[in-house]
């Protein structure tokens, strides 16, 4: 695939998207990815604008994170935090070590299971 088709945003009921990608450079280019259970998210600007290996390393890490129940977001430039983190309801584990995060959002709590937040070296002003 060298590039997204143009009826895909047409598509609003899909669940699930396996796309097998030839040329990375794409990835700069894609402003939404799928995940297996919500529709269309998009990633951080922080993220994309990083170029592909950055893109591809964080959709691996969120995609592991289903998995594994951690989830690294260390060094990103994340001003924020993002969107997907909230809908990995089994993570057990969050790290985000050194960005410029400066709240941290009541939707924290829909991360029932969360045993540890590790959010050292960010510009926190309050916790929720």
């Amino acid at each position: 695939l060298l590039e997204l088709p143009s009826g895909l945003m047409r598509l609003t009921k899909i669940r699930k998207l396996a796309i097998e990608v030839y040329d990375l450079t794409i990835l700069t280019k894609l402003r939404f990815i799928m995940d297996e259970v919500e529709s269309l998210r998009i990633p951080p600007r922080t993220i994309t604008m990083n170029g592909q290996l950055v893109v591809l390393n964080y959709i691996k890490r969120i995609h592991a994170a289903r998995q594994t129940g951690n989830l690294v977001l260390d060094k990103l430039g994340l001003k924020s935090i993002p969107v997907e983190v909230f809908l990995l309801t089994s993570l057990t584990r969050l790290k985000m070590v050194d960005n410029d995060i400066s709240e941290i959002p009541p939707e924290i709590e829909q991360l029932e299971n969360l045993k540890q937040l590790i959010v050292d070296k960010n510009k926190l002003k309050s916790l929720p």
